[in-house]
């Protein structure tokens, strides 16, 4: 297994470098798509193999979507596909179907992977990630829809990677000693208000759609209602993931802006908010839903306090079945929470009294985990 591992691995690198190569010459659509779906297909090897050796392939990935004939040819294309009656989209604003061809979508979901993978891998690598200044063609003004992919509405990858690029920042500033708190603050600020506002509107489309489960008969009947109707429970269950990964990135934000302390009221708020989206999203869904919410599971989880919280968490990670567990990270998640909840009761190491996260656990475990 491992000798053709390595084999498919090394007739990978052989062909992105020629692949390279060719590409100096001209542009060449069909073999960026080979590449796109060679490097997708490693990572994804890797995740069910414990996503603890994803890096390079994810790096050599943005640097072709990133580089010229990437993002944002890849999104003219898809404008110049445009065809029939004119739409609205959420914004309010108007724009025209697309025509799209074999190319054109296997395009879409292979980018919209990548930009899945690098957006989360964020909080593994303490870096900005690449494509954070190609957000706004890929998933506002582009076509890619990560609903589609990874379950979420687009908005709450450009939020995880703006506190992606404000950790970057921090850590960098300090390095070289001319960090500046109100900086931070105010770098910070936008992201929390921003963040803030868009939990908000998520909440009011969610009670909207699926009431709040209170035991009385009428919303009892009204949640019926939604599990039976399958769109209307397909957005409901869209809504709950990405309120889920909202909830988790405020966790990570306060890590962020302050230390990765427990003990702070922002951290356990949005740790409790956490477990209660992961809870009512249970309610409407099957445990299969769970193996896409590793991220929010993990960035909670681990700054999780007490025996109540961090048993709901485990309990997460322990309930996606033996199978999740041979062919995934799953096994891999729990040992990074675990070890940051072992490290900061015992105080191992340098790590003091409640200063521990995902990040630092990786470090002991000597694994950077991918969170997909």
């Amino acid at each position: 297994m491992n000798d053709d591992h390595n084999r498919a691995l090394s007739e990978l690198q052989g062909f992105l470098q020629n692949s390279y190569e060719s590409q100096t010459a001209g542009y060449d659509r069909m073999r960026k798509l080979q590449i796109l779906a060679c490097g997708v297909a490693f990572i994804s090897f890797e995740l069910f193999r414990g996503g603890v050796s994803w890096e390079p392939h994810l790096d050599a990935l943005t640097t072709i979507l990133s580089s010229k004939g990437g993002a944002e040819d890849a999104n003219d294309r898809h404008g110049s596909a445009r065809g029939g009656a004119i739409m609205h989209n959420d914004s309010g604003s108007t724009r025209e179907p697309q025509m799209s061809t074999l190319e054109d979508t296997a395009e879409q979901f292979l980018t919209g992977a990548i930009v899945w993978f690098e957006s989360l891998s964020v909080a593994s690598t303490g870096k900005a990630p690449k494509l954070l200044d190609h957000y706004n063609i890929l998933l506002v003004d582009g076509q890619i829809d990560l609903v589609n992919v990874a379950g979420f509405q687009n908005w709450i990858v450009t939020i995880i990677g703006e506190i992606g690029a404000l950790r970057e920042w921090k850590s960098e500033a300090e390095k070289e000693r001319n960090f500046s708190f109100w900086r931070l603050f105010e770098r910070g600020d936008a992201i929390r208000k921003c963040l803030g506002e868009r939990i908000l509107a998520l909440r009011t489309e969610i009670s909207q759609t699926l009431p709040v489960f209170d035991g009385t008969q009428i919303e009892a009947a009204a949640t019926y209602l939604v599990m039976a109707d399958p769109a209307l429970h397909a957005q409901a269950v869209r809504r709950a993931i990405t309120l889920v990964f909202a909830h988790a990135a405020q966790v990570y934000l306060y890590c962020t802006l302050s230390e990765p302390n427990v003990a702070l009221d922002e951290i356990i708020c949005s740790v409790a908010a956490t477990a209660s989206a992961l809870q009512d999203l249970r309610a409407i869904c099957d445990s299969q839903v769970l193996r896409s919410l590793v991220w929010p599971i993990c960035i909670a989880g681990c700054m999780a306090s007490g025996i109540t919280l961090q048993s709901f968490f485990q309990g997460l990670i322990e309930g996606l079945g033996e199978e999740a567990h041979v062919f995934g990270n799953s096994r891999s998640v729990l040992k990074i929470m675990q070890t940051c909840w072992e490290t900061r009761t015992a105080g191992i190491g340098n790590v003091k009294g409640s200063y521990c996260d995902w990040m630092t656990a990786m470090e002991l475990t000597g694994q950077r985990v991918l969170l997909v």
